[in-house]
């Protein structure tokens, strides 16, 4: 199935687009394929941060809670504690 794009104007520093040039023809990437990936992977990132929130506000509260478990669930996370 084909993804339906969808052109998105933004205003960024000089600078920082001169950057993101320069390593995306060093790299031999596209530079809106590239951006795409990074907003998307940190969407998820965001996503999963927000869930990981509710969880801890959730059952913060809890007996049962403990700071061991939680650890355990952000290095399942990729999150070394």
């Amino acid at each position: 199935m084909k993804t339906k794009n969808v052109l998105v104007g933004m205003r960024l520093p000089v600078d920082l687009v001169t950057e993101l040039k320069n390593f995306c023809k060093a790299h031999c990437l596209r530079m809106n394929q590239f951006v795409s990936k990074i907003v998307q992977d940190r969407l998820i990132e965001l996503k999963e941060e927000e869930e990981d929130i509710a969880l801890f506000e959730s059952r913060q509260n809890e007996p049962t809670f403990s700071e061991k478990e939680w650890n355990k669930i952000l290095k399942q996370r990729g999150i070394n504690v």
